[in-house]
């Protein structure tokens, strides 16, 4: 299909005029926006700039319901091949787009992208199967102003945190059992001079608490992750040998996420998985950032997951995971909430459905996870 002109609406996910974009290969691509979107309409153009150089880009404000701005704009352009995508924006605009384009016999497009299916109207209107091309993260995000400013990727070959990771997941029953300790600061007396060294007073915890911790301490040093010495018969003073085992250990729930990711990572229907992902969703507010768990995505589509470690998470967690899908993901975006055991509350799993949000119970067993993983992410390509 040859195409002078790819006509898109801007929207705050632009995904679709990407594609479309690269499908398409017009000359010159018009997106219509409205005076409140202009800090998006800014990173597309600059995301165009460095992605499709060749492609001339232009910009025409139209408003919601503006029918003869809508008709100039077609008008304008009708003597050239014109293609009009009505995947994203304002529905009311995109159907009044619809009609201009079958009164003049202009061509459109709809993109489903999470169904992998194109429908292309014009005097019929064909519904085609469509291997969309895969965008990496950060090109969804960039085309949409947003950006990540940290991952917590390099990690994520470490074997030792691996090895730890394990130690936890297959020993589920006895972490659940003793983990709060690790929260009780009259027992680990951290160093505020020195972020990398802590105090543990073995004379508050009982017989099996000081066996297991000797055993950790002992591995520890051992893959020279730490170093340790009797300060006396209660006290260890402990000297980390890294900024990055401390946090691991003592931020609640992030051997779950590091779990999460390196059990996700193996799936390779996948196309990529980030986790600890910080992202800054509008450039002109450095303060807006927040943090994802994992994020992958899936020819095109965005999976958030959100991971804890307890069955104490409720409905702000579901709200918080659901608020930071459609940010960084749309509507398309896939939500699943990863917890080692099922909410105390047992609402909680009735609002998770009623949110489309999946809760997926990790209980160490690796392959069950990883199978119940991709039924999820990968089932709009069983149908």
């Amino acid at each position: 299909m040859d195409v002078e002109v790819l006509i898109n609406q801007l929207e705050e996910h632009n995904e679709g005029s990407v594609l479309a974009t690269k499908k398409f290969n017009p000359e010159e691509v018009i997106f219509l926006y409205e005076e409140k979107n202009q800090s998006i309409l800014e990173a597309i153009k600059k995301y165009y700039e460095d992605n499709f150089p060749k492609v001339k880009f232009n910009e025409v404000k139209a408003k919601e319901g503006e029918v003869e701005r809508l008709e100039e704009i077609i008008r304008n352009n009708e003597n050239r091949n014109i293609l009009v995508n009505l995947t994203g924006g304002s529905k009311v605009n995109s159907l009044i787009l619809s009609n201009i384009c079958a009164n003049k016999g202009v061509r459109s497009i709809y993109m489903n992208i999470k169904e992998k299916i194109l429908y292309i109207i014009d005097k019929n209107i064909r519904v085609m199967k469509e291997e969309y091309e895969d965008l990496e993260l950060s090109s969804l995000l960039s085309a949409s102003g947003k950006e990540i400013v940290y991952d917590s990727g390099e990690l994520f070959s470490n074997k030792n945190l691996k090895y730890i990771t394990k130690k936890i997941y297959t020993n589920l029953e006895l972490w659940h059992k003793y983990k709060q300790r690790l929260y009780d600061v009259n027992v680990f007396i951290h160093n505020e001079e020195d972020s990398n060294k802590m105090i543990i007073k073995t004379k508050l915890l009982n017989k099996d608490e000081k066996s297991i911790l000797d055993k950790i301490l002992l591995k520890l040093k051992e893959i020279q992750e730490i170093d340790f010495r009797n300060i006396d018969e209660n006290d260890i003073e402990v000297k980390f040998n890294n900024d990055y085992l401390k946090p691991f250990i003592f931020k609640i729930g992030t051997w779950l996420e590091f779990a999460t990711k390196t059990i996700i990572s193996e799936i390779e229907e996948i196309d990529e998985v980030k986790s600890g992902v910080v992202f800054l969703w509008n450039h002109s507010n450095s303060n807006i950032k927040n943090e994802v768990d994992v994020v992958l995505v899936k020819d095109s589509v965005v999976t958030c997951i959100s991971c804890k470690d307890s069955d104490k998470y409720n409905e702000d967690a579901l709200n918080e995971l659901k608020v930071y899908a459609s940010k960084v993901g749309g509507k398309d975006a896939n939500k699943i909430l990863v917890a080692t055991k099922e909410p105390i509350k047992n609402t909680v799993r009735e609002r998770a459905r009623e949110m489309n949000i999946n809760l997926v119970i990790f209980d160490g067993n690796e392959e069950r996870f990883k199978k119940e993983i991709k039924k999820l992410i990968c089932k709009n390509n069983e149908k």
